[in-house]
């Protein structure tokens, strides 16, 4: 990475260069490997509780007492965040969001908890949120752990290749 630098340039306007000092050259064909060493120590950021696959990573976190279930929850996402910081990685607050999975039968006001990374608070995916569920390793679940959001998310994907098929 020696000798590389960088710029950005928006709407014609170009900023100075600035040295890159850390990082893989993107397409290269040690960018992948180089890139699971760099972050093979992030399991030990949240006690283990962390489920990867390339760059997503899924932080999960179980207790029955829904105050404590929320405060841990606080305590290990801000603890993955400072590990991003500390390795110079960005975690997009944005874009992240949460979902409690519960049985159907146990009833909890999630209303009154939430969960923050740093001061950003994050959105929660849930039967009564506008997102009613997430996308996990390619299968849609919700908070109680139904088949329904992912057959109907098979559905539509059948229905168009069929109606695709069927003009050809």
């Amino acid at each position: 990475m020696t000798g590389r630098t960088q710029f950005v340039e928006l709407e014609g306007h170009i900023s100075r260069r600035a040295d890159i000092l850390c990082g893989v050259p993107q397409g290269s064909i040690l960018g992948p490997l180089l890139y699971l060493i760099y972050v093979n120590d992030i399991y030990n950021s949240c006690n283990g509780n962390i489920l990867s696959f390339a760059d997503d990573t899924t932080v999960y976190v179980s207790e029955s007492d829904p105050v404590k279930l929320y405060s841990t929850a606080n305590i290990q996402i801000n603890k993955l965040f400072d590990w991003f910081c500390s390795n110079k990685l960005s975690l997009n607050a944005s874009k992240t969001k949460y979902i409690v999975i519960r049985p159907k039968h146990v009833r909890y006001n999630l209303q009154d908890h939430d969960i923050f990374i740093k001061t950003t608070k994050l959105k929660r995916i849930g039967n009564d949120c506008d997102e009613k569920a997430a996308k996990f390793l390619g299968i849609h679940i919700d908070e109680n752990l139904t088949w329904k959001h992912h057959i109907s998310h098979i559905n539509k994907k059948i229905s168009s290749a069929i109606f695709s098929i069927k003009q050809v």
